[in-house]
């Protein structure tokens, strides 16, 4: 069974590329565009993994994280950040709010990338 993963961003641009590469390697995706969609929509199914960026309207990725780590449903959901949000301190408040790893759009390559979801995809399985 295919994985799923949740990709939770605001900007289209990124979205939907990275959903075109995670389902070139054989993930199923969903997506959101903002955090309170993102929560509303976890309602119906659990995705494998999330994919999240911090910088969104209405509610932004910490908040998302946060309300996350505090439902037991979604405490253990595995969440990578991937954003654009360069302030000092997003990085170590996001690994803080439980965040698996964090990626800058503007640094990062697919290759590690999914070198982190194979990880935390396989550290999620049970034994």
């Amino acid at each position: 069974m295919k994985a799923t993963i949740f990709v939770v961003d605001d900007t289209v641009s990124c979205r939907r590329p990275m959903e075109r590469l995670l389902n070139a390697e054989g993930y199923s995706t969903r997506s959101a565009t903002n955090g309170l969609e993102a929560l509303d929509a976890l309602q119906s199914f659990i995705p494998d993994l999330m994919l999240l960026d911090l910088a969104m309207p209405v509610m932004d990725g910490f908040e998302v994280l946060e309300r996350l780590r505090g439902t037991p449903r979604w405490a253990s959901l595995p969440v990578i950040v991937v954003t654009g949000e360069t302030l000092r301190g997003a990085e170590p408040r996001a690994r803080e709010l439980g965040a698996r790893e964090v990626f800058l759009k503007a640094k990062f390559s697919c290759d590690d990338l999914f070198a982190s979801i194979r990880r935390e995809l396989a550290a999620s399985q049970p034994v």
